[in-house]
């Protein structure tokens, strides 16, 4: 089951790399160090704040794809949501993974783009929930199961970071797709990962466990 879990993981956070899926994503709460550092970042929008050059924006990715339109150092956290189909573990649940992403080394039109995943969490949907009880599972059983698979999923997390450098107008296009959910693997075509070869991931319809 641990190489089920860990084929799931790694599509869900390379940002949702499934063909044909759309999940919801959001603004977060938090922040992270960057590593972005150039002095322009106060200039970049009204929202945000900017702190040794670099600005935070928070959970506000309005803000964040505003820094993007000129590759203004920033950095902000966000969520991203979608429901696991496929086989069980993953089958009737929702997947939250909380991003970090950051731009910084603007050169020429290009920006400096990367991204890590910070946690992930494994929730049951009603219908699950449902299907369980009406086979004969207690509430409590049912709660004990939920708890099981986050606690898994969370052991077998990796952030699988990603460094990008798109140029300014293709990134802006970009975080506008996936802000309504739209994340494809050719999106990170020629991005350089952490541990993970990019290029030899398999693409999946659906979230396998």
């Amino acid at each position: 089951m641990n190489l089920k879990k860990n084929n799931f993981l790694l599509i869900v956070l390379i940002a949702i790399i499934v063909s044909g899926c759309t999940g919801s994503y959001k603004g977060s709460t938090g922040s992270s160090q960057s590593n972005g550092n150039d002095g322009s970042a106060a200039n970049a929008s009204n929202q945000g704040t900017a702190v040794n050059g670099v600005l935070d924006c928070g959970a506000d990715m309005s803000c964040f794809s505003e820094a993007a339109s000129t590759c203004t150092p920033a950095k902000v956290q966000w969520l991203l949501t979608s429901q696991g189909t496929g086989s069980a573990p993953a089958v009737g649940t929702l997947q939250t993974v909380t991003y970090y992403s950051e731009l910084s080394q603007k050169k020429d039109t290009t920006c400096k783009y990367y991204q890590e995943g910070k946690s992930v969490l494994v929730k049951f949907t009603d219908e699950k929930k449902q299907s369980m009880l009406a086979s004969g599972k207690t509430e409590a059983e049912v709660a004990a199961e939920e708890v099981q698979v986050q606690e898994d999923y969370s052991k077998s997390f990796n952030p699988f970071p990603i460094s990008c450098r798109f140029e300014d107008s293709k990134l802006v296009e970009l975080l506008a797709k996936w802000e309504n959910g739209n994340l494809t693997l050719a999106d990170f075509a020629g991005c350089s990962p952490g541990n993970v070869d990019v290029s030899k991931l398999s693409v999946k319809r659906s979230f396998n466990g």
